[in-house]
């Protein structure tokens, strides 16, 4: 299992911000804190509860820019995770391939069976 941050609190979109996407017109600093600060309150918490620090991101909404991955890099993060479906191409010696990673979510209802053959199509 392997638990990933998901932020603390911007699981939102208020106030001109889509998850923890930078804004139009942002100031980097003042993103850079905000965000830092948001995930950190998070990781700590995760570490308090016995849990090992996350390296792998969830990027809520799927909504991501290069600012965040900035900052995810700078804070240590190996991998992220975005919503789009399909399959994904890991190459050796290659970290970069770990980030934007896509998922296929297994909603009620839906078949192992029919992800895959909706993969194969």
């Amino acid at each position: 299992m392997e638990l990933a941050n998901h932020t603390q609190d911007l699981h939102k979109t208020e106030n001109g911000r889509k998850g923890c996407k930078m804004k139009q017109g942002e100031d980097f600093t003042a993103y850079e804190n905000m965000l830092i600060s948001d995930l950190e309150t998070l990781q700590s918490r995760i570490e308090e509860m016995g849990a090992p620090r996350p390296v792998c991101f969830t990027y809520p909404f799927g909504s991501h820019c290069s600012s965040a991955d900035e900052v995810l890099l700078k804070m240590g993060f190996k991998a992220t995770l975005s919503c789009a479906s399909g399959m994904n191409h890991l190459r050796v010696g290659e970290p970069d391939c770990l980030w934007k990673l896509r998922r296929n979510n297994r909603t009620p209802g839906t078949s192992v069976e029919e992800i895959l053959a909706k993969l194969a199509a």
